[in-house]
């Protein structure tokens, strides 16, 4: 698939939108804990770099690695790892072929692996030029997933810091972060239960040192204030605005989350509706209209996403 549709999920759309739905709404993700310091976590990290204390310095216009790396994870394992990579406008990323090429998990079946790219408005995006975060998930099986104990790298993304000296906050978003929300880092345990990791950001350094020291501003001069005017002022009514009325967009068959564009997002809008994740969608997800939304709905997304058909 072209790296056009980086966001939509691999494989076989049908097939793993029916088998995946499955076992998302059969578990019933209905249960959300956070780790305390002792806990489960992720951090960032740039595997070999020159780091110390949550800050890397990479030259100018250099490549580098940059990993989600599980530390630890939950005691009874996990089913499901999801993450959420804030990496901002300065550092140029540098997508690969396929979103699989940059999951790291070993036990990750691919099949299961999602991905998208976000806009710095929170909204998915397949425009490279503009994403400004990266979300990657996957599961570690199908019908019946196994719990993993994996500790390590969990997705590994390829950037060039900028060509200009810049210093860039990486996030890690959690789960329920009011930009990731429910698309954060997050583990699922087996039985369905949602564990939010404790979560580390890093200060990338494209350059030598700290950067972008401000110079020295001298101090304003007095200004003398204005003289008193003799007279009573008179108040002048302000005129009220009068509200423009905004255009309704027309519903796109499939546009989930009501964005005006269908794409892999709105399936997963579907999917978590369906296990109940969210209470409603924004947009039209009942794509065969039968009344009802369900994972059909989310097969037939990924379809018309993937140009294989049409409402």
């Amino acid at each position: 698939m072209e790296r056009s549709k980086r966001i939509v999920i691999l494989g076989a759309a049908f097939v793993i939108a029916l088998l995946a739905v499955t076992f998302f709404a059969a578990d019933s993700f209905t249960s959300t804990t956070s780790a305390d310091g002792s806990g489960p976590e992720m951090i960032l990290t740039i595997p070999g770099g020159d780091c110390t204390d949550g800050s890397c310095t990479v030259a100018p216009g250099a490549a580098f690695k940059l990993a989600v790396e599980i530390v630890t994870t939950p005691d009874e394992g996990f089913i499901l790892a999801q993450s959420w990579v804030d990496f901002g406008s300065d550092l140029v990323y540098k997508p690969t072929d396929s979103i699989a090429d940059e999951v790291i998990w070993t036990e990750c079946v691919p099949v299961t692996i999602v991905g998208a790219l976000w806009t710095a408005e929170g909204t998915p995006t397949d425009d490279i030029s503009i994403a400004v975060a990266a979300q990657h998930g996957c599961l570690s099986g199908l019908i019946s997933p196994e719990p993993s104990s994996y500790v390590g790298e969990f997705i590994s993304l390829s950037f060039n810091c900028s060509s200009e000296n810049s210093t860039t906050e990486v996030k890690l978003l959690p789960n329920g972060d009011p930009v990731a929300l429910t698309n954060g880092t997050l583990f699922s345990a087996p039985g369905g239960v949602q564990i939010v990791p404790k979560v580390s950001n890093l200060t990338v350094i494209c350059g030598e040192g700290v950067v972008g020291e401000p110079t020295d501003t001298p101090l304003p001069t007095d200004t003398p204030g204005p003289t008193d005017t003799p007279g009573p002022v008179t108040d002048t009514p302000v005129p009220t605005d009068t509200p423009v009325p905004t255009a309704t967009p027309d519903e796109v068959c499939g546009d989930a989350d009501g964005n005006g564009s269908v794409t892999s997002i709105d399936a997963l809008q579907v999917l978590w509706l369906v296990a109940e994740l969210i209470d409603e969608t924004d947009g039209d997800a009942d794509v065969n209209g039968d009344g009802e939304v369900t994972s059909v709905d989310a097969a037939l997304i990924l379809q018309i996403v993937a140009d294989l058909f049409s409402c």
